[in-house]
């Protein structure tokens, strides 16, 4: 008895195909802008690939494993070509807009120690805020868009400001302040409470506590006295409330006994011109 050998032939036919599951991974999908994500594919043995990021930028060719960075905020699809097939996925990576740190800086104008900061950020759905001072000695946390700080001498600092937002995005700004003690004393104000030089200002440090200050009227008679204050501001009133009389006025101040003011261990004394408009 004989058989004859049936041979069979089998062919096998690759046929390009990568949407059996998910094409490629990300090790994040959510981030702030600028955003780099590191794209890996799932398929191994292939030889080529073409990856769109979404973004316009150009394709990448030549790497199964690519990083990409995005500096634009948005929702991205990304596609990848394998071997002549083909997948994407939608809105696949969502890319924040980080916000940016901003803030102005000024003296007060009464007291060289202490600086007013200001925020000025561009910003959504603002967390906080934190401010550092001193080599960050002293830090504020109470999300104050506007803050004030006292230094205890001059020096220079480094203020440094972070904000978050709602989406746990962050940035940060520095500014070097220059804090210098002063002592000016003005010679006219104008009190008609017009907003502009509506009063007798001097300025110091802001630190430093005056023992006393007389204003006098030209009879020599006191109008206003000042103890045991750091900050010398009059209005143009006496002790009632009343408004004094334009002319010349005469002042007497007594300076802090400190270095500061070593050159004026005798006192200051000198006048003021009230000026009604």
């Amino acid at each position: 008895m004989s058989f004859n050998k049936l041979s069979i032939l089998f062919f096998v036919f690759i046929i390009p195909f990568i949407a059996w599951g998910q094409p490629f991974i990300a090790d994040d999908t959510v981030g702030c802008n600028p955003f780099t994500v590191q794209f890996t594919a799932e398929l191994s043995g292939t030889t080529t690939w073409n990856w769109d990021f979404g973004d316009g930028s150009p394709n990448v060719t030549d790497n199964g494993i690519p990083s990409h960075t995005y500096t634009v905020p948005g929702i991205y699809d990304i596609a990848l070509t394998i071997d002549g097939g083909s997948d994407t996925i939608e809105n696949f990576i969502r890319v924040l807009a980080t916000p940016q740190a901003y803030f102005d800086t000024t003296t007060i104008k009464y007291a060289s120690f202490t600086i007013l900061c200001t925020d000025t950020s561009v910003y959504q759905n603002l967390w906080y805020f934190v401010w550092k001072f001193e080599n960050d000695a002293f830090v504020d946390t109470n999300q104050l868009a506007v803050f004030t700080h006292k230094y205890d001498s001059e020096k220079t600092d480094t203020i440094k400001h972070y904000i978050t937002d709602a989406n746990g995005c962050t940035d940060s700004t520095f500014k070097i302040v220059n804090i210098k003690h002063q002592f000016i004393i003005p010679n006219v104000f104008t009190p008609n409470e017009d907003g502009i030089n509506d009063r007798f200002i001097v300025l110091a440090n802001g630190l430093d506590i005056f023992p006393v200050a007389y204003i006098y009227n030209r009879w020599g008679n006191i109008v206003y006295k000042f103890e045991n204050v750091s900050q010398i501001i009059w209005d143009g009133r006496t002790f009632d409330g009343s408004l004094v009389s334009p002319g010349v006025y005469f002042y007497v101040i007594t300076p802090p006994g400190n270095s500061n003011y070593e050159y004026l261990d005798s006192g200051l004394k000198g006048t003021i011109q009230i000026i009604y408009n």
